[in-house]
């Protein structure tokens, strides 16, 4: 009988549920970012859905991007992001989600705390005694007491309990042992289980899917689990009673105690210790508590599934240190790599279990509807454009492909697919005037032998797959012959451009340094090739079929020399969804399907929503001098500020009516459990199975030495190992960030990983930490360096931050200093750094230092303009992706269909821009001032190449 949101109202319109954040926000914030320049009545997917919710959208992202209608049609979207920030307002969207059942979950959490009691009468219970000692049979309803004497018993010890008021209110720790319920007792707390259902059978299975979502994520344990305590605990209950009723017979104890079926038929759930007020008050420190969190976040931006530790960040607010120094910022922290989360967890979890998938997606441009069965190989990351991708096994095609996690809209996992199983195909066939359907069935007949024989075939191809193309990787015995061989012939001084050759050796895939590349045979490699410009010197090394350099340079020249028209198809105009003509393909597969909970449940779920803790707070708040209502106000006024005083007043009257309606709270304001008072995500809610499993991961990660000293890696695991479950670190070996500088040869099997052990020396770690500290106090340092011709060089300065290059993979220090009475900006990569000597009582001012180099960073900005039509590789998204990192704004002409770009940058990033453009070719065309280093850079380098390529046709003639 819960409360009926309408759908006029401005507030909970951006509620949604697990299954739908895909639909709803994930691939509105895409096509938003994407394509939020086009008019809405161009049907792009989603963009109806960013119409209606950008009211809620433009609070949360404030004013980092917003959306601008000019005049003629010459629409624009302006991103005011950075490519070493930290904010990322995506995050915001995890804390979205549906209220359905947080006023059960809340009674079940604080009826299983040992620090609450009940506040009231047993004659105050939701339901009689009698109804609580009756239970449904065959025969009917029958007396509780003479059908299961041992569940009698342990529900009348609670009761007794529930009368005992002076022991609770002199010894809190009253009972030694968690409080321990069965689902009769729990049944009371929840109205949707004591009066919706129409029978008792309906109302337990009801209690059961509650209590069961709860212990599949870890909130809740059952001592069924543990039969050596589960006993104990029973055999106490047991003796407990019988001193209470001297007819009671211990035989009936012993027969129950002796039954299996005894053991299958009863969950006896407690909620589990492990919260975080556990971790964080394990040391007598404020301190500890700081490091910890900043461990958090540190983690939450530099490993994957970062979300979790932006929630575990957000458990540690009730402790967070009152000043943030901000220490650590990380470029090419690309914005979308939150919305990926959703849709990796679930990849993930199908690698570690072997799980097949059932995988919907609907293309970003084409938005052709598909389902797959698949079963997943391994995760792919971008650390130069930011995307994300999972490479998987086509059961029925028997081939590796590849897909971008955003296009994936569903994945069904399935622990078991029945092998000769009926398979139903829907096959609609849209074209402009017409959708017609046709159904199909065919066997799958999935042979587990075969199928694991091709898994492991598949993943011998993945090392030999340059990025993310996969039109060649049939999985069969003859891939090896599908390989090509050839020579990057790439001229390099050995004197003075060793950085190039190092370059090289970076950016290799497969982890060879004799410039070999044996790969599938892939397009990919040409942005890569025209990197390399003015020094390709034998281009006939490389297969035309890979790229035809001599063309492709010529086509660049009369881009930005004889300005011709760009590659592409200028003057084509958006094709509307009416206009195309797809197939869209659907399964429907028989099999065992593995809970939400396992995967995207477990990181977006209603445990962790904004309105949640809200509301959560308001309860556990309740005192003498605070009312539910008064601490709605402030709850509501500190988590949703940016909300008018008409929205935070309806958010105010709708959680009241949940908390009434969940009996948390009766009409006059009593409160249903007495409980000191405590904040719900520090130490109510306990900490679930991912979080966990995120957190032994990350302690596993030398990096968490940076914040935690190895003795307090250890408190925190020895906590970690209370938790009522058992769990395995993240496998992280699955995520490849494929394109990575491949530094001090970090490289297996093909893959570069981010937590491999010793990926981060103890040299460079020593260093890191001491400029941490330095940091921290204030203190300034005398570094000690060798610059990129190994000559040492000296710094004495107080460091302002250290950041970390998410392509380069490497941190580097950032400091002010002066030079010929100047102050200047200085940046050192903390692998060259020879000695870090803290100077003991030269301190600087942290803030002051800071504001010298953001206005010396100023002054280093500058803008370019970028040209582009949207073509077949569709580059509005390539683009836009690739440069969310830095401050830029792109208008669309629906005249001339060109899209023009203005892009501000520092002339920090200057080579890194430079490099990324010269990727897309003949594609685009820089626009500029000719004294513009990156402009003069592109054509300086189709000149020299052009100048190659003749003198290398002069010496053949």
């Amino acid at each position: 009988m819960g409360i009926i949101l309408e759908k006029s109202k401005l507030i909970f319109d951006e509620l949604v549920g697990t299954s739908s954040f895909d639909d709803v926000f994930k691939n509105s914030i895409r096509d938003y970012y994407t394509y939020g320049f086009k008019s809405y009545d161009q049907n792009i997917k989603g963009s109806q859905s960013v119409k209606d919710r950008w009211k809620i959208f433009s609070k949360i992202l404030g004013e980092k991007w917003y959306f601008e209608k000019r005049k003629k049609g010459r629409n624009q979207i302006v991103l005011k992001t950075m490519p070493s920030g930290t904010d990322n307002p995506v995050d915001d969207f995890y804390f979205l989600h549906n209220l359905s059942k947080i006023g059960d979950y809340l009674n079940y959490l604080l009826d299983m705390d040992r620090r609450s009691t009940f506040n009231g009468e047993t004659k105050d219970l939701p339901v009689s005694q009698d109804e609580l000692y009756s239970v449904e049979g065959n025969a009917g309803t029958q007396n509780l007491e003479n059908t299961n004497l041992v569940e009698y018993a342990i529900i009348s010890n609670w009761i007794e309990k529930l009368q005992d008021k002076i022991v609770t209110e002199n010894e809190p720790d009253r009972d030694t042992d968690d409080p321990i319920r069965l689902n009769r007792q729990l049944n009371i707390w929840s109205v949707h289980t004591r009066f919706m259902p129409a029978s008792y059978r309906d109302k337990y299975a009801n209690l059961s899917n509650r209590t069961e979502y709860l212990y599949s994520l870890g909130v809740i344990g059952d001592l069924r689990d543990n039969p050596e305590q589960r006993n104990k605990w029973l055999e106490k209950q047991w003796r407990v009673w019988l001193n209470k009723d001297s007819d009671g017979d211990n035989s009936v104890f012993k027969k129950y105690f002796s039954s299996e079926a005894s053991e299958k038929a009863n969950h006896f759930w407690y909620k589990s210790p492990l919260t975080m007020a556990m971790i964080c008050d394990t040391e007598d420190s404020c301190l500890f508590t700081e490091k910890f969190l900043e461990m958090c976040e540190f983690f939450s931006q530099y490993y994957p599934l970062g979300e979790v530790g932006t929630i575990l960040s957000e458990r540690c607010s009730i402790k967070k240190g009152q000043t943030e120094k901000e220490i650590f910022r990380f470029k090419h922290n690309y914005v979308q790599k939150t919305l990926y989360d959703y849709n990796m967890i679930d990849i993930l979890t199908a690698i570690e279990n072997g799980y097949l998938c059932a995988l919907q997606y609907s293309h970003g441009t084409n938005l052709k509807e598909c389902e797959e069965l698949i079963i997943p190989l391994e995760i792919r990351i971008s650390v130069s454009n930011g995307r994300e991708y999972v490479l998987y096994y086509h059961i029925l095609e028997r081939r590796i492909k590849a897909l971008r996690l955003e296009f994936i809209d569903k994945i069904t996992l399935y622990s078991h697919v029945d092998s000769m199983s009926k398979v139903k195909r829907t096959v609609t066939k849209t074209g402009k005037k017409k959708s017609v359907q046709e159904e199909k069935l065919f066997d799958i007949k999935i042979d587990e032998t075969d199928l694991v024989k091709q898994v492991v075939l598949a993943n011998k191809m993945l090392p030999y797959i340059w990025g993310t193309d996969v039109n060649d990787c049939i999985v069969d015995e003859e891939w090896e012959s599908r390989l090509i061989s050839f020579e990057m012939p790439v001229s390099i001084n050995p004197e003075t451009e060793q950085f190039i050759k190092n370059r090289v050796i970076k950016e290799s895939r497969i982890g060879k340094q004799d410039h070999i590349i044996t790969i599938f045979p892939t397009k990919e490699l040409r942005s890569w090739i025209r990197s390399f410009y003015v020094r390709v010197t034998k281009p006939e090394k490389i297969p035309v079929s890979l790229l035809d350099i001599d063309g492709d340079v010529n086509a660049m020249w009369n881009v930005y020399f004889n300005k011709r028209s760009l590659n592409g198809d200028e003057g084509e105009e958006y094709k509307k969804n009416t206009d195309q003509k797809y197939i869209e393909e659907s399964f429907s597969v028989k099999g065992d399907i593995v809970s939400d909970t396992e995967g995207h449940g477990a990181l977006f779920n209603e445990l962790f929503s904004w309105y949640s803790i809200i509301l959560a707070n308001s309860v556990l708040s309740i005192d003498g001098e605070h009312t539910v209502d008064c601490n709605l106000k402030e709850e509501i006024n500190r988590v949703l500020g940016y909300y008018t005083d008409e929205e935070q007043e309806w958010v105010k009257n709708a959680l009241y009516e949940y908390i009434l309606e969940s009996g948390l709270v009766d009409d006059n304001g009593k409160v249903r459990f007495n409980i000191s008072k405590i904040d719900y995500l520090y130490d109510l809610l306990p900490i679930t199975k991912i979080e966990v499993r995120w957190l032994l991961s990350v302690l596993d990660d030398p990096l968490a030495r940076v914040f935690l000293s190895p003795e307090q890696i250890n408190v925190v695991r020895k906590c970690l190992s209370c938790a009522p479950f058992k769990v395995e670190k993240l496998q992280i070996d699955a995520i490849n960030y494929f394109d990575r500088y491949n530094v001090e040869g970090r490289i297996s099997k093909g893959k570069k990983h981010i937590a491999q052990k010793g990926r981060v020396n103890e040299k460079d770690l020593f260093h890191i930490r001491a400029l941490y500290r330095a940091i921290v106090n204030e203190q300034k340092v005398h570094i000690v360096y060798r610059n990129w011709e190994g000559k040492k060089r000296h710094a004495i300065c107080g460091p302002v931050r250290i950041e970390y290059s998410r392509r380069d993979d490497i941190f580097r220090v950032w400091y002010v200093h002066e030079q010929n009475a100047e102050l200047k900006m200085g940046i050192i990569n903390i692998p060259r750094i020879v000695r870090v000597e803290e100077l003991v009582g030269e301190c600087f001012d942290l803030k002051e230092q800071r504001k010298i180099l953001d206005k010396l960073y100023d002054k280093t900005m500058t803008s370019i303009q970028i040209e582009f039509y949207q073509g077949i590789k569709n580059l509005p998204d390539r683009i836009l992706t690739e440069f969310s990192l830095w401050k830029k704004k792109c208008v669309y002409d629906p005249l001339s269909y060109k899209f023009t770009m203005t892009l501000y940058y520092s002339a920090v990033d200057e080579k890194e821009i430079l490099i990324r453009l010269l990727s897309y070719g003949p594609y685009i065309r820089v626009i500029a001032s000719e004294d513009n280093y990156i402009l003069s850079e592109i054509q300086d380098r189709i000149k020299k190449q052009r100048e190659i390529i003749r003198d290398r046709e002069f010496e053949i003639g």
